[in-house]
């Protein structure tokens, strides 16, 4: 298959990836409720905090529409670059531990039975495997389609760059080290390590490890592509567990580590943009 075909097949694909959930958050904000496994979940979504988080959502898959369409057409060149490549690390940021860790938790769930989400958690199973099986498809089709992007607009910028041996960003890795380190600890030891509420499960807590793995896999492997998602993990990995903490409250554990996480991956990206933006191959007009 020519690879222009392939992709038009992916950009498709991923459309396609986006519809659900963006069809399930507009039911909802209209008062739907449909997914919901009671009546007391469905008078949740009318709360500000579910509210706010439907519209946000929402807002943030059409623009995973409107990404994937540039990165696919012609007429995405014309489009500046770092109005891309920004949206793009963004996701990376979000989908990439999903993308990763659900394949590996629902193996490990069927392994140890039970289902992949808590009973209790007010949705019927099949919004889960729908989202998320979306997720999983958008993170692919969003990577895949810049990687396509990128290696033909700019051949060489996304090899630029490393991450410079200085005091901050050597003290911003190990914080971040730190922090996938307890990624870790929080998806073998859940509770006892101080972990988010909410993550009790074998695939929820597969989804902690990738979180960690691609942390630790950002600032010890000396590969840019790499470092951009690592990067990218390590700054929303914080906010993603102190807003989805269990009835809205994280832990003290859970929010200072969060923050120091968030801190430590915006200083380690931004002395990769420096880096790369002085190396001779790196063009992002």
């Amino acid at each position: 298959m020519p690879i222009a075909r392939r992709r038009l097949v992916l950009c498709a694909a991923t459309l396609l990836a986006c519809a659900p959930y963006l069809v399930l958050k507009i039911a909802w904000l209209a008062g739907s409720s449909v997914g919901m496994a009671s009546g007391a979940a469905g008078a949740e979504m009318h709360d500000h905090r579910y509210v706010v988080g439907n519209l946000v959502t929402v807002a943030m898959d059409l623009a995973a529409v409107a990404l994937v369409l540039a990165l696919t057409f012609p007429w995405g060149r014309r489009v500046p670059g770092w109005l891309l490549a920004g949206p793009v690390w963004v996701a990376a940021g979000l989908l990439a531990p999903i993308a990763v860790g659900l394949p590996v938790g629902l193996v490990l769930q069927a392994l140890v039975g039970g289902a992949p989400a808590p009973g209790d958690n007010g949705l019927a199973g099949w919004v889960y495997a729908v989202v998320y099986g979306g997720f999983v498809l958008q993170g692919v089709g969003i990577l895949g389609a810049f990687w396509w992007h990128a290696s033909e607009r700019w051949p060489a910028w996304w090899r630029a760059g490393r991450l410079p041996a200085r005091p901050a960003t050597i003290a911003a890795t190990v914080a971040a080290v730190g922090f996938g380190g307890l990624h870790l600890a929080w998806a073998v030891a859940g509770s006892a390590a101080a972990a988010p509420g909410g993550f009790e499960t074998a695939a929820q807590r597969a989804y902690l490890g990738a979180t960690g793995v691609l942390i630790l896999a950002g600032v010890v492997l000396d590969r840019a592509a790499i470092a951009w998602v690592g990067t990218a993990v390590t700054v929303f990995a914080g906010p993603t567990k102190i807003l989805l903490a269990h009835d809205g409250r994280p832990g003290a554990v859970v929010l200072a580590t969060g923050l120091l996480g968030t801190v430590a991956g915006l200083w380690l990206v931004c002395s990769l943009v420096r880096s790369s933006v002085r190396s001779p191959r790196a063009v992002l007009p």
